[in-house]
């Protein structure tokens, strides 16, 4: 018999949005030097149709080996935010899998585990499909650094600031929240796991006209 907490995650695969926040982020911790548990944040920010996204450490969108010509496309990325985010989803429901596989629970794995990972994917793209941005204050940055192994230099191309996105109509969007509490636990952009990407999300009140 599986563990019930798999079924439950395994529901809201197949397109239970609504129970992203109780059961897919709710169920997930991931643990470093801090631990997040992300179902109260996702929570707070699911009662919201505005928040503020602002980047606390560069947002690597791109690296290369001199400093050429920047690679940040700023329209580009705020047109594939969505996408972006439903990356992260699908690298938190492997990690997921693979912890409660390390725990002893029978998870899927192989093909059955990739498809999980491409529809929990899949749903975070269709629920930040509903975002738009209202503001910006994004700026280009380029950061010099040197590979550990073999000396090498190598430019990252980066992007600083905030973005404000906004559910369209100025709907509340749980979903959509729920999904922005998992970007600011993972980080963004590449190389997050070594401290870049680094966000913090907060809801926006709108005033009504």
């Amino acid at each position: 018999m599986r563990d019930p907490a798999i079924a439950g995650l395994e529901a809201v695969l197949q397109g239970n949005t609504a129970e992203i926040g109780a059961i897919l982020i709710g169920e997930c911790e991931i643990e470093d030097e801090r631990q997040f548990h992300l179902s109260e944040r996702a929570e707070e920010l699911g009662n919201s149709s505005a928040w503020r996204i602002s980047l606390l450490s560069p947002w690597i969108i791109a690296k290369s080996g001199q400093a050429s010509q920047s690679m940040v496309d700023i329209p580009r990325f705020l047109r594939e935010f969505g996408s972006v985010v439903a990356q992260r989803a699908y690298k938190l429901t492997a990690m997921d899998l693979a912890d409660r596989g390390w725990a002893g629970h029978s998870v899927p794995d192989g093909e059955e585990a990739h498809a999980m990972c491409v529809r929990a994917r899949d749903i975070a793209r269709a629920d930040l499909s509903c975002l738009e941005f209202e503001a910006t204050h994004l700026r280009q940055d380029l950061r010099f650094e040197q590979s550990s192994t073999n000396c090498h230099a190598y430019v990252l191309h980066c992007l600083m600031g905030d973005i404000s996105p906004v559910a369209r109509k100025g709907s509340v969007s749980k979903a959509a929240g729920a999904w922005l509490a998992m970007l600011e636990a993972l980080g963004g952009g590449e190389m997050s796991a070594e401290g870049y990407g680094a966000i913090s999300v907060q809801r926006v009140m709108r005033l009504r006209t």
